[in-house]
């Protein structure tokens, strides 16, 4: 009767040792947080949590990562042609990842007017300014981490945000 006890109680032991670990070491190394302060050029974005294209400019990106939790933003600068390549491929690399098909989300629609986007992590991105948009094109965002992005046709600004 010992002996079954025993056979029960260790990997019962075992388990929650092993939880406690996993609980120490998350908890040690807390939130990842990146934000930018000023623009940056392209071979300056290196923590940037997208991949860049080569005539990206003024780069700016803020990103806040913790256990299941994620919260970014990105914003460059580039010809609109490229920033419509830009959101295509990131709209896909999702899709694909998820095992998605495309969708009405995965298309362009002209956006009139987009409110403010704010963070629950972040007290203040100024250069994320999407309610200034002029001439604007949305894709994404409807979906628990699909990127939400929208594309400033005028100035040729990319604003991207992704959360969970």
């Amino acid at each position: 009767m010992k002996i079954k006890h025993l056979a029960i109680l260790l990997p019962c032991l075992f388990a929650a040792g092993l939880l406690g670990l996993i609980w120490c070491f998350w908890t040690a190394s807390g939130p990842y947080v990146v934000e930018t302060k000023q623009p940056l050029t392209l071979k300056e974005a290196t923590h940037c949590p997208i991949d860049l294209p080569a005539e990206a400019r003024n780069i700016q990106y803020a990103e806040f990562a913790d256990w299941q939790i994620l919260d970014g933003f990105v914003r460059f600068e580039a010809p609109v042609e490229v920033c419509k390549a830009q959101a295509r491929s990131l709209i896909k690399h999702y899709l694909d990842t998820f095992h998605l098909k495309q969708g009405p989300d995965s298309e362009f629609q002209i956006t009139p007017r987009v409110p403010p986007v704010s963070s629950r992590y972040f007290a203040d991105l100024p250069w994320f300014d999407i309610e200034h948009l002029a001439n604007a094109l949305e894709i994404g965002g409807d979906h628990d981490l699909q990127p939400h992005i929208w594309i400033d046709q005028t100035r040729g600004i990319f604003y991207y945000h992704v959360q969970h």
